[in-house]
């Protein structure tokens, strides 16, 4: 406000029409009503815009959860994938352990062992082979052990994505609630109200051509075919002091005659 009153009375100070000026000063009136309009219509239609911000905000929402939705039922599915192909191999690893619960390993060793003399009195050795049998559980065992700690986490995982996935509208309602109201929000919302009702369109600009016009008030008193008071007022003390100095310097060429 303090910039407007200084610009009006640059306005008023000048003697004579400036066209930079007054283009200038056109575009700060429009400017001025635009903002000032705005600012009205947001104390106006207070109530309005809150609740174009509630429904906006509930459109946010909506949103939101769909698509943190998506994100849990993707996860999900690849946990039950995950489950189904576990479970698939652990019923062929049951299968076999009920087929075969144990497993034979055998080892084969070999040995000398002195078998005589011959004709020449020398010792004679053979070669002996020795085949050990050892009954051992299936190794299949432990892997279907490891399977099954890996579906318990599975298993675990997946309980927690329900749960969470139950409190998915409350949570994100509260958080998108708790959010402050930006200016950018505000203003869509302004928008909005005015833009959905013709009345509410009309009043805005009813508004904004009532400051526009309040804003050129001065310069349209300035711009105008007839002089005001003010530009007489300087007129007549510039005539003033112009014939004071036109007389001064007649009187100084007297002299010097």
């Amino acid at each position: 406000m303090f910039i407007i009153l200084c610009v009006e009375r640059v306005i008023i100070l000048t003697v004579g029409k400036a066209t930079m000026m007054a283009a200038m000063r056109i575009a700060l009136a429009l400017c001025m009503a635009l903002l000032g309009s705005s600012i009205f219509d947001q104390i106006i239609f207070s109530n309005d815009i809150q609740q174009a911000i509630q429904d906006h905000r509930e459109d946010v929402i909506q949103q939101t959860i769909n698509k943190r939705l998506a994100i849990y039922d993707a996860d999900m599915r690849k946990i039950n994938a995950s489950i189904d192909t576990l479970n698939v191999k652990n019923e062929a690893l049951y299968r076999d352990l009920a087929d075969n619960p144990t497993s034979v390993i055998t080892t084969i060793s070999t040995s000398e062992q002195v078998a005589g003399t011959d004709a020449n009195g020398n010792v004679r050795k053979v070669k002996v082979h020795n085949v050990n049998k050892t009954v051992v559980p299936n190794p299949r065992a432990e892997q279907a052990k490891g399977n099954e700690q890996q579906l318990k986490i599975y298993n675990q995982q997946l309980e927690t994505l329900r749960n969470n996935k139950k409190d998915i509208d409350k949570n994100t309602r509260a958080e998108i609630q708790a959010r402050p109201t930006g200016f950018i929000e505000e203003l869509e919302a302004t928008l909005q109200v005015i833009s959905d009702s013709w009345i509410s369109l009309v009043f805005y600009v009813i508004l904004f051509l009532f400051l526009t016009f309040l804003e050129l008030f001065v310069l349209t008193i300035k711009m105008g075919d007839n002089k005001c008071d003010y530009e007489l007022i300087v007129e007549h003390q510039l005539n003033l002091k112009k014939n004071m100095i036109a007389n001064t310097e007649n009187r100084f060429s007297k002299m010097a005659v």
